[in-house]
C-alpha cells in the first residue's frame, strides 16, 4: 500500500482544470504513478459520493450541505468550471479499478449515530485492489474494527487520522471526552489501527514514533507541500500525503 507517495485528493491542478476527489485527478494519479487519498460523504439516502466538504458551497455553483442531495443529484452538479461531476463512490473505485493503492478518507460530522451502512461495505468488499478506510473519527473505524467479520471487510487496512490536539475553535463538534480519546489515543483499543496518518507539523511527536517503532506499524503524514517539507518529515513516517507538487516515485 505504500510503495507510492499518495496524491491527497487525487492529483489535482485546477490551474489546468483538474478539481480535487475528481475522475479527472484519479486519472492523472495513476498516469503518474501515484496512490490516492480520496474523501466520502453521505448523501441524504445513505449512499456515498467522492467530495472533502460539508457542504457544496467551495467547490461548485450550489450550496447547502451534502447531506441534503440525492446521489442522483450530486453526480450531475459540475465541479467548479471543470468538465467534472460530483463522483459515486462506485463509479470512482470503478474507474480506479485497482491500478493504484488507494486509502478512502470517511468524513464525519462527529455526531452520535455511528454506523457504516452495509451497502457502502458490500461494494467496498468487493472491489479487487490495494485499499483502505481511515477517518478521524475513532468511533467510525471501532465501528468497522467490531463488525468487520459481518461487513466482509476484514482484510481492509483500517487506520486513524489525527493530530497532537484539537482546539475547540477549530473543532467545536467533539465532545469533551471525544476530544480527550483523540487526543491521547484512549481508542486503541477500540480501533485497533492498522496504520496511523498523522499530521506533519506535529512532528516529530510520541504517538506516531511509538506507533511505528514499538508496535512496527505504518505511519503516513499529511498534507506535505514541498520537497523541503517532504524530506523533514520522512525521517519521521512511512510515506506522505502530497498536493501541489510532485515528489519522486
Amino acid at each position: 500500500m505504500l510503495e507510492r507517495p499518495i496524491a491527497h485528493r487525487g492529483l489535482h491542478d485546477l490551474r489546468n482544470g483538474i478539481i480535487e476527489n475528481s475522475i479527472s485527478a484519479a486519472l492523472c494519479a495513476i498516469q503518474s504513478h501515484y496512490a490516492i487519498e480520496c474523501d466520502i460523504q453521505k448523501t441524504r439516502e445513505g449512499n456515498y459520493v467522492v467530495f472533502h466538504d460539508d457542504t457544496l458551497d467551495r467547490l461548485t455553483t450550489h450550496t447547502g450541505a451534502i447531506s441534503q442531495y440525492t446521489l442522483q443529484d450530486l453526480q450531475k452538479i459540475p465541479l467548479l468550471t471543470t468538465q467534472d461531476t460530483i463522483p459515486s463512490l462506485h463509479l470512482f473505485l470503478e474507474t480506479i479499478g485497482g491500478r493504484t493503492p488507494l486509502f478512502i478518507e470517511i468524513k464525519s460530522d462527529f455526531s452520535d449515530c455511528v454506523e457504516f451502512p452495509d451497502e457502502i461495505a458490500r461494494t467496498l468488499s468487493q472491489y479487487q485492489g490495494p485499499i483502505a478506510l481511515e477517518s478521524f473519527d475513532p468511533r467510525i473505524i471501532a465501528y468497522i474494527r467490531r463488525h468487520a467479520k459481518k461487513l466482509a471487510l476484514s482484510h481492509i487496512p483500517l487506520g486513524i487520522i489525527a493530530q497532537k490536539n484539537y482546539s475547540e475553535k477549530e473543532w467545536p463538534m467533539l465532545s469533551r471526552d471525544l476530544n480527550e480519546s483523540m487526543t491521547h489515543f484512549l481508542h486503541f483499543d477500540e480501533t485497533q489501527p492498522d496504520f496511523i496518518s498523522w499530521r506533519y507539523t506535529d512532528l516529530p511527536h510520541a504517538i506516531p514514533n511509538l506507533f511505528k517503532t514499538a508496535l512496527h506499524k505504518p505511519v503516513t503524514s499529511w498534507t506535505i507541500r514541498s520537497l523541503q517539507a517532504e524530506k523533514k518529515t520522512l525521517k519521521w513516517v512511512d510515506q506522505i500525503v502530497f498536493e501541489g507538487y510532485r515528489p519522486k516515485n
